[in-house]
């Protein structure tokens, strides 16, 4: 039988063994809760509006077309430390509450940390816009005619481009306002493009 001095002196190793693992994995926990309230905190991105297309309608056709097509260019920032992809998808456009034309999305991945363009169009149905002319025409020469739109963008994250993906979300609400030039090109007025706002939060699911 071995003395009880000599059977704890071949345990040692192991208990330190045991004792520098768990310590190790204590350290590692504590770095990666750190890493994920701080570096790899999820941010709401950044998401600009701006229609281009609309510095170049001249007001008549703002009121007696029917319909109007033309370019928007779409920004967005990304500052995480992961990418965002989605498939294709259409966000109303409205006025008042009605629905007055669409913008169509298409299929898009946005890279970790990086800031993206897309240019799309916007069809604007002028008929439905301008039942109400005189309000219409008091908006834009007053204080600014008042587009919105809002969507939840679904799609799939990939932290890092090492982890598996998962599912995600996008909240997006924009409001864009249009003024007319005061500043005439002959005798024509044109559309001139005011500031666009919009606000995001992201979901992860």
């Amino acid at each position: 039988m071995k003395p009880i001095g000599k059977i704890y002196s071949e345990k040692l190793p192991y208990r330190k063994a045991a004792q520098i693992l768990i310590a190790a994995v204590v350290i590692v926990s504590a770095v990666i809760v750190a890493l994920a309230l701080t570096v790899f905190r999820p941010r709401d991105p950044t998401v600009t509006i701006d229609l281009v297309g609309l510095s170049r309608v001249q007001l008549k056709d703002l009121v007696f077309a029917k319909n109007l097509t033309t370019a928007v260019a779409i920004g967005i920032s990304n500052d995480n430390y992961g990418s965002f992809a989605w498939t294709d998808f259409t966000t109303a456009v409205k006025y008042n509450g009605q629905v007055v034309g669409e913008i169509p999305i298409r299929e898009k991945l946005v890279p970790q940390r990086s800031y993206t363009n897309i240019t799309t169009s916007i069809t604007m149905q002028l008929d439905k816009l301008n039942e109400d002319l005189a309000a219409v025409a008091a908006a834009l020469t007053g204080g600014g005619l008042n587009l919105t739109c809002s969507v939840t963008v679904y799609g799939k994250i990939r932290p890092l481009r090492i982890w598996p993906r998962f599912h995600g979300s996008v909240y997006v609400d924009c409001v864009s306002s249009l003024y007319v030039n005061t500043h005439r090109s002959g005798n024509e007025f044109h559309i001139f493009k005011g500031q666009s706002t919009c606000w995001t939060k992201l979901k992860l699911t």
